[in-house]
């Protein structure tokens, strides 16, 4: 198996790895500023609804998610010390991570999302987007757990 070495840590390399998940980063924010601008032209209680409730989704989301990052650490750590056999082991388990959070997004979206509502936390346009992130949010945990084997590596060109 072929791996990315980073042995001097120089600025270079430094930029050849972290470039990559700057421009991945950059696309995310773009993403949603463009959704913004969207709902802003549809109507301004659709782009309250995804301000209020996405923010709240998003701490929720990125929890799991950093969780699920962490993985990079490990397949960094093996693939330094030449541990190749061992490189799939983190990542599993946070793919196993991301298959359990499956049940929290959707008790999420279901239960908690109607609790938030009937204290009147949410409003009417805020439940129904918030409901349906919570819905995808595990495919954010899974991308985050599969990047790791790759960032982990310094193969980030991948997965950009």
């Amino acid at each position: 198996m072929q791996t990315n070495e980073i042995r001097e840590g120089s600025l270079r390399q430094l930029w050849k790895v972290s470039c990559s998940l700057m421009v991945s980063f950059f696309s995310m924010v773009a993403m949603i500023f463009c959704d913004r601008l969207y709902l802003a032209n549809y109507s301004a209680s659709s782009l309250s609804a995804a301000v209020s409730a996405g923010t709240f989704w998003w701490a929720t989301t990125f929890a799991v998610v950093t969780l699920c990052s962490m993985a990079e650490v490990f397949v960094a750590q093996y693939n330094g010390a030449k541990k190749h056999q061992k490189l799939g082991e983190p990542v599993w388990q946070m793919i196993w991570l991301a298959l359990i959070s499956i049940i929290f997004f959707f008790l999420l979206g279901t239960v908690v999302n109607d609790s938030l509502y009937r204290i009147g936390f949410f409003n009417a346009d805020e439940l129904a987007y918030f409901k349906w992130n919570n819905y995808f949010a595990p495919s954010f945990a899974f991308l985050a757990a599969i990047s790791a084997f790759f960032i982990g590596q310094g193969k980030t060109r991948i997965i950009q």
